[in-house]
């Protein structure tokens, strides 16, 4: 929530999700594979963790193997280091990301969204906020991803529709600070948001 409402365009983003989630929410109950035809919310939620990552490093291993290894591009790590990746500096890289890399684009993942990033993907559509990939380490890689990924945004998509849809957002007229715990980033528990319960019949609209 904290990009959304200190989003440039903050009202229109705000009023797109609204309108994504006024099509599908209702539809969650009976169908749960409504959940992953939700394109502006999946985008959103990927752009978010691209962005602002919950932690600046991530993919911590552990050099096993007797003897060590040698990485593909010829660097040797002997047995016993912990080594990881930077996925701060990863995720806003122009090399991944094009020229806008460290911008938030709420809709860089979208079918329609500019050629920013697209040979790197190599599709016409963009990958969803659970794929993996290099480039996108928010749920780390390969067989030790994160396997609850996909109920965890699930569970973002319908609690930010429930909210989109049942109360009015005040945006930010400027970002709040993020603090720094360790490793972690996260918004202070000190930022505030103004919100109001729509009447009924707002919400039915």
């Amino acid at each position: 929530l904290v990009d959304i409402l200190s989003y440039s365009d903050a009202p229109n983003l705000l009023s797109l999700l609204r309108q994504e989630a006024a099509t599908w929410l209702p539809q969650v109950g009976k169908d749960p594979a409504a959940l992953r035809k939700v394109e502006k919310f999946d985008s959103v939620i990927r752009e978010t963790m691209r962005f602002n990552n919950i932690a600046a490093q991530g993919l911590v291993r552990e050099v096993v193997a007797p003897g060590g290894i040698t990485t593909p591009d010829g660097v040797y790590l002997p047995q016993g280091p912990h080594i990881h990746s930077t996925i701060a500096n990863m995720q806003r890289d122009p090399a991944f990301y094009g020229p806008t890399a460290d911008k938030y684009d709420p809709f860089r993942f979208c079918i329609d969204a500019d050629d920013s990033g697209a040979e790197v993907y190599g599709r016409k559509r963009y990958p969803s906020a659970v794929h993996l990939s290099p480039e996108y380490l928010s749920f780390g890689l390969g067989r030790h991803a994160c396997p609850g990924r996909i109920f965890a945004v699930n569970a973002i998509k319908l609690k930010l529709g429930h909210l989109l849809l049942e109360y009015d957002v005040e945006p930010y007229k400027e970002r709040p600070k993020m603090i720094e715990i360790g490793e972690e980033i996260m918004p202070s528990e000190e930022i505030m948001m103004k919100v109001r319960r729509k009447v009924e019949q707002e919400i039915k609209k």
